[in-house]
């Protein structure tokens, strides 16, 4: 009994040979940056010019809005709305032997109704806090 093996095998080789050449110039073009990238690359030109501490200095931002609401077995309510987040500065290097950085760290009360006290979203009495969160200096060694 004699089998066909090359029936089968022609249909990947036939789809092998019909296969379009592809080259890089056929690739879609790359996405658009961020938003705020775009409005902040006229500054990020006029940097370039500048010392390595100021040109390579990076300030970050982080928000965040976080809802609470628990009734707990007690009966007590505990509920806030508050939005906060950090803001963290890096310098770049001074003299390739420096550099430095810091955060501060906060929350704001959108909602904190003062019967609803103890989310730990807030201080004690439904209050923002607003704190330093770190300072940092390094220091290359040659």
């Amino acid at each position: 009994m004699a089998r066909s093996v090359g029936a089968r095998a022609c249909p990947a080789v036939g789809a092998a040979g019909w296969a379009p050449f592809v080259s890089a110039d056929d690739a879609p073009p790359p996405p658009p940056g961020p938003r705020l990238e775009r409005l902040f690359a006229p500054l990020k030109e006029d940097l370039a010019d500048l010392p390595p501490f100021l040109r390579d200095t990076n300030l970050s931002t982080h928000f965040r809005i976080y809802y609470f609401n628990q009734l707990k077995p007690d009966d007590t309510r505990l509920e806030a709305l508050a939005a906060g987040g950090w803001i963290k500065y890096q310098s770049g290097w001074l003299l390739d032997a420096f550099a430095m950085g810091a955060s501060f760290f906060g929350s704001a009360p959108l909602y904190a109704p003062a019967d609803t006290d103890g989310t730990l979203l807030l201080k004690t009495g439904q209050k923002g806090y607003y704190v330093p969160g770190e300072a940092w200096g390094a220091a290359a060694l040659p």
